[in-house]
């Protein structure tokens, strides 16, 4: 989730997380910060590149699921959804 300092991004991460998990599904919540600096350790000890890999993967199994569930319900698989209204 991206968006500017205060608008509220720390309360809907963790929901969708726990939801996520409840679904059985992997879940990685960490802070920009944290994150940097475990890429930059990962670069420094070698695992830079699994890191990635593993974020990648990660990444193209949910836009593969979401493409798919995307597709059951009619909806583009380009375009984002806009909700009704």
């Amino acid at each position: 989730m991206c968006g500017l300092a205060g608008v509220g991004k720390s309360w809907p991460a963790p929901a969708l997380g726990h939801k996520a998990c409840r679904e059985n599904h992997s879940v990685l919540y960490q802070r920009v910060l944290r994150l940097f600096d475990n890429l930059a350790l990962a670069r420094r000890d070698g695992r830079y590149r699994v890191l990635t890999r593993a974020f990648s993967t990660a990444a193209r199994a949910g836009a593969v699921k979401d493409a798919r569930l995307r597709a059951r319900q009619g909806l583009s698989l380009t375009a984002p959804s806009t909700p009704p209204g």
